[in-house]
């Protein structure tokens, strides 16, 4: 009994969802690339601030427990872990840049329109 796990039912779908949006005309992949683009933008913006306001306390009240010796952070084994994660090979695989290599109209237009939302927030 072979069962899918839900990151490779997703990733599937994700697949299915980008070779359909392909094989449409441009000027379709265009509309549908701004118009999903300005709603991810403007929903990622209103979500930013309240991320940046939590990011930004949690950095503070870290700073100051490890001022008061609440915390204390090993430096050294830090940058090993850092070492390690960045150093295991590229960022983004080839079946990555194929993805956008193939749908560039989609995800370019998406691009766009995720600036602008940004932009009008």
């Amino acid at each position: 009994m072979d069962v899918d796990s839900p990151t490779d039912r997703a990733l599937s779908a994700l697949h299915e969802t980008l070779n359909a949006i392909r094989h449409r005309p441009h000027r379709q992949q265009i509309v549908m690339g701004v118009g999903s683009g300005l709603v991810a933008g403007y929903i990622f913006a209103k979500i930013g601030r309240v991320a940046a306001l939590l990011l930004g306390g949690g950095l503070i009240a870290l700073q100051c427990a490890v001022q008061q010796d609440v915390i204390r952070v090993d430096w050294r084994r830090l940058r090993q872990v850092r070492h390690d994660a960045t150093s295991n090979g590229p960022w983004f695989s080839d079946a990555f840049h194929k993805v956008i290599g193939e749908n560039r109209v989609f995800f370019g237009s998406f691009g766009g329109g995720f600036l602008v939302a940004i932009s009008i927030s």
